[in-house]
């Protein structure tokens, strides 16, 4: 996968969005994320009193779903986790086992805890 051009191209776009402050698209996304931010701590703290009804909801489950992505792509960014995934396959096919994905992606956690420690 690292060799692929087009997946390289898309980690890399990922990377600069993510880390790299003279990417022209950079700022918007931090006033994006920054303004999600807000407003939600702002629609948590007034649903208290009041009720939003559905677009509380729709609100609120899209903004948990922005956080979610945002976090996936860092993780893909900086963890080489597809490394892993293919060992894991290939020892699989190597001792004629089925793949088990779940496995594969909890070592990569595990990795990745490991070497933030």
């Amino acid at each position: 996968m690292a060799a692929s051009e087009r997946y390289s191209g898309w980690k890399r776009a990922v990377s600069d969005l993510l880390e790299n402050p003279k990417t022209p698209i950079r700022p918007y996304f931090d006033i994006f994320m920054i303004a999600l931010v807000l407003s939600s701590v702002w629609v948590l703290i007034y649903e208290v009193k009041h009720d939003l009804g559905l677009f509380g909801d729709v609100f609120e489950r899209v903004a948990v779903t922005i956080f979610i992505v945002e976090y996936l792509m860092r993780f893909w960014v900086f963890n080489d986790s597809h490394k892993v995934i293919i060992a894991r396959y290939e020892k699989a096919e190597f001792v004629n086992e089925p793949f088990r994905l779940g496995s594969a992606l909890w070592q990569a956690v595990k990795d990745k805890r490991v070497a933030t420690s």
